[in-house]
Order: C-alpha cells, then sequence, then structure tokens
C-alpha cells in the first residue's frame, strides 16, 4: 500500500517539476539602486532630538555668541521654534531671528541660552493653540504662534 502511495504521489508531482524546469528565466538588465537611510528614513533630515541644543548648533559661533549684549535683547525679536513638555510642564523654545541665539520659556520665566533669567519678562504657553504670550515689565506684550515665523520667510523668499 505505501508502494502504490508513493508512485502515485510521484507520478502527480513529476509533470509538475518538469513544467517548472521547461519555463525560461528572463534576466534583467536594468540596474539595481542601493537604497539609503535616506530613502527609507525620511526623519534623517530632522535635528537629532538626543543632541545638546546650543547657539553654536544652531549656526552661531562661539565668538558671536560671546558678543550677543542682552541689552539689545527685544521680545518682539523672537521666533517660537518649538514647544514641548516633560515631567515638569511646558516649556518653549525661542530664538532671536537677528542674533540667533536662543531662549527657553519655561514656568512663566524666559531664560536664555547660557539659563540666565531673562529679567522683567514673563510668559505664558497654551498648547492647545500652539501659542506663546511673552510680557515685558512695562506691559509690552508680544503674542507668538508655532509655525508663524516660517510662513513669514517663505513668501519672503518666493
Amino acid at each position: 500500500m505505501k508502494k502504490i502511495t508513493l508512485i502515485g504521489l510521484c507520478a502527480f508531482l513529476l509533470p509538475l517539476v518538469a513544467s517548472a524546469q521547461e519555463g525560461e528565466v528572463a534576466e534583467s538588465t536594468e540596474a539595481v539602486k542601493l537604497r539609503t537611510v535616506e530613502d527609507i528614513y525620511k526623519g534623517a533630515a530632522y535635528r537629532d532630538p538626543f543632541t545638546k541644543v546650543s547657539a553654536k548648533a544652531g549656526g552661531m559661533s562661539a565668538a558671536a555668541v560671546a558678543e550677543w549684549d542682552p541689552a539689545d535683547f527685544s521680545i518682539h525679536e523672537l521666533d517660537l521654534k518649538g514647544i514641548m513638555r516633560d515631567k515638569t510642564g511646558s516649556f518653549a523654545i525661542l530664538t532671536d531671528r537677528i542674533a540667533g541665539v536662543g531662549f527657553v520659556l519655561r514656568g512663566g520665566k524666559l531664560y536664555d541660552f547660557k539659563n540666565n533669567r531673562i529679567e522683567g519678562v514673563t510668559g505664558k504657553i497654551n498648547v492647545a493653540q500652539k501659542t506663546v504670550y511673552l510680557i515685558t515689565a512695562e506691559k509690552d506684550v508680544q503674542t507668538l504662534r508655532l509655525g508663524e515665523g516660517e510662513e513669514d520667510e517663505e513668501s519672503d523668499a518666493g
């Protein structure tokens, strides 16, 4: 009985194997393009979130950072770059569009790139509206919206 089953199985599979061997395989003449990390992962164009944020990373030299004068500071020259949250609360990252130095608004207080408090400036972050409000001691108010400065730069370039 086992011989008959084995012979029947061979008789069934033999035509399948023969037809598979008869078919021709076409050779491709196209060059194979190797894929790079940039082809697969589109996030490579963005800044690494685990690197330390510094003025030098933003393109300023150490000499330019040293030349920055807090007396020239104005809340009207700031751009909102991001709003984030951590276990202590929300904070906003801002940059001075003229000097290029960075600032952080945390807990209602504004700090410069050296983590020194900017006296006379307070602020509020509205995460839901992606908005930051800065207020000086003279009651001067500046409202910054996330992405607003980038749209202005694109329209100027076009």
